[in-house]
């Protein structure tokens, strides 16, 4: 299944298709495309993935990323990337995995090799000088609001 059409979505409005009826669509579109492939699988032609198959992962990232800038450095990346989604892949629902439990965090400088999967929470605020970089049985709570001084000169506080 194919779309051929290189007008933007913006102009599709102007043909009088409802964007509701275009969703419905493409929702059709997805559910054939699954009855295709599971076809196929049938017939031989590819093999079903299970998420607890490292090896077989493994091979299809890697394959995946050798088309990518980074294909020298798959032999590297496929392993944090299968064990990543090893890691969020709930058994109570076998065939979804929530990828927004993943989260790839870019810094500057280093290499590709400095790269590393972290099981739990990555803060990138730095301690300042004179305190503890590391500190034991540390309580921590979690606010989805910005912690850091403002820079817009009103002087604004933050009381907790």
């Amino acid at each position: 299944l194919a779309v051929s059409d290189e007008r933007p979505v913006s102009t599709q409005s102007t043909w009088g298709i409802h964007p509701n009826r275009i969703c419905d669509s493409w929702s059709k579109a997805q559910i054939e495309c699954e009855k295709v492939l599971e076809k196929a699988v049938k017939k031989g032609m590819g093999k079903m993935v299970r998420l607890d198959d490292t090896a077989m992962l493994q091979q299809a990232v890697r394959t995946c990323l050798n088309s990518k800038v980074v294909s020298q450095h798959s032999h590297f990346l496929a392993p944090i990337a299968v064990k990543a989604v090893q890691m969020v892949y709930d058994k109570s629902l076998p065939d979804n995995v929530d990828l927004r439990n993943i989260r790839v965090i870019e810094s500057l400088g280093g290499t590709i090799e400095d790269s590393e999967l972290v099981d739990g929470i990555v803060f990138n605020q730095h301690s300042h000088s004179g305190q503890n970089s590391r500190q034991e049985n540390a309580k921590i709570g979690l606010a989805q609001f910005q912690l850091s001084a403002t820079q817009n000169g009103y002087g604004d506080k933050i009381s907790l």
